[in-house]
C-alpha cells in the first residue's frame, strides 16, 4: 500500500543496480477481476509510478515518482540508468497515450517528463524493453484504429526507428531471449 491506502492495480517493474524496484501503479478497469469493473473501489486517487527502497533491516520504505501520470503502463531504464522510460497509456479521451522520458536524479527522485513520441488517439505502447544498443522495442496498437498491432523500435531520443505489424491484437509486452 502507500499512505494507508491499497495500490491500485500494480503493473510493471524495472530494478535498478541499487536494487530499488521502480513499478508503475494504474488503474485499468477490470484488470484485476470483477471488483476492478467499478471505478469506486479505486483507493487511490492517482495513478503513478513507485520507487521501494531496500532498507538496512530487510524492509522497503515507498515513494511516488510521478505525479503527471494517469495511466503509467509500461517502464524500463536507459542503458546508463540515467532515464527512466514510461508509457503513459491513457484509455479515456481525456488521457495521453505517450511514450515519456524521465530523468532520474542522484537521490532517486525523477526530473520534469520529455514526451518522447505521442501516439495521439491510438493506443500507446503497453510494455518494452531495450535492445543492445539502447533502443526502445514496444508492444503499442491494435485492430480498431490507427497503424494496427504492432512492435515499434525507438531510438534512445525517441525517433521511430522501425514498426513491424504483429499478428494479434492487443500485443503486451516483449522480450529478447537466447
Amino acid at each position: 500500500g502507500f499512505e494507508g491506502r491499497r495500490l491500485n492495480i500494480p503493473n510493471d517493474l524495472a530494478i535498478d543496480p541499487w536494487g530499488r524496484v521502480w513499478f508503475t501503479d494504474p488503474f485499468y478497469e477490470g484488470a484485476a477481476g470483477p471488483w476492478s469493473e467499478d471505478r469506486s473501489n479505486k483507493a487511490l486517487d492517482h495513478d503513478s509510478v513507485y520507487r521501494l527502497d531496500p532498507q538496512q533491516d530487510g524492509s522497503w520504505s515507498i515513494d511516488r515518482v510521478t505525479f503527471d501520470t494517469t495511466r503509467p503502463n509500461g517502464l524500463l531504464f536507459s542503458l546508463d540508468y540515467g532515464a527512466l522510460y514510461v508509457a503513459q497509456s491513457g484509455r479515456r479521451p481525456d488521457e495521453k497515450r505517450e511514450l515519456r522520458t524521465y530523468p532520474v536524479r542522484g537521490d532517486g527522485r525523477l526530473g520534469d517528463h520529455t514526451v518522447m513520441h505521442n501516439f495521439g488517439e491510438h493506443r500507446g505502447i503497453d510494455g518494452m524493453c531495450l535492445d543492445t544498443g539502447g533502443n526502445i522495442v514496444a508492444t503499442a496498437g491494435h485492430h480498431e484504429g490507427g497503424p494496427g498491432p504492432m512492435i515499434d523500435v525507438f531510438s534512445p531520443s525517441g525517433d521511430l526507428l522501425e514498426t513491424h505489424p504483429v499478428p494479434v491484437d492487443w500485443p503486451t509486452n516483449c522480450a529478447f531471449g537466447g
